[in-house]
């Protein structure tokens, strides 16, 4: 889904009012009846574009190194290993690319657990062609990302392990 409310635009969403998404698009019945469903009151949504504005970098691989050091220090078996699969991934990955790995999956988690990792707007989804958008709808118990806030982010993923 693409929020046409983000406080700044990726040139890759330039005038977009919708864009197609892998979890959406997956089951559009199932996708529907949720954003319809009144047994949700409230739906969180982190956008594409917003998404896209987040990466795997050499910083934040430094980071998760501290951070699963810090866990196995403090006798966190579950942390330590949570924190060091991430980082045998992402060693793996940065071999190949020489990019940042735009961390969808993660930014959601982050902001299922601290909404304030995200600035959300009310709005309602509905799909345009195979795409998916948003507008304003105040009431609609559908807020979307419109933007995030990288370092409450990353002391989500990280458990809070100063730099």
């Amino acid at each position: 889904v693409v929020s046409t409310q983000s406080t700044w635009e990726m040139a890759k969403f330039a005038g977009m009012s919708a864009c197609a998404t892998w979890n959406f698009n997956g089951n559009v019945r199932a996708a529907q009846a949720a954003l319809a469903s009144q047994a949700i009151r409230r739906r969180v949504l982190v956008s594409k574009n917003v998404c896209h504005q987040t990466g795997y970098d050499r910083a934040l691989h430094a980071a998760v190194t501290r951070a699963a050091a810090d866990a196995r220090a403090h006798g966190e078996d579950v942390r330590t290993r949570s924190l060091e699969l991430l980082h045998r991934v992402m060693e793996d990955y940065t071999r190949w690319q020489n990019k940042p790995k735009k961390l969808h999956d993660p930014l959601a988690f982050a902001t299922a657990i601290e909404e304030r990792v995200c600035r959300l707007a009310e709005v309602r989804v509905s799909r345009r062609g195979a795409g998916w958008g948003s507008k304003l709808a105040p009431g609609s118990g559908t807020w979307i990302s419109i933007d995030y806030d990288d370092a409450a982010f990353r002391a989500v993923l990280l458990a809070d392990v100063p730099e």
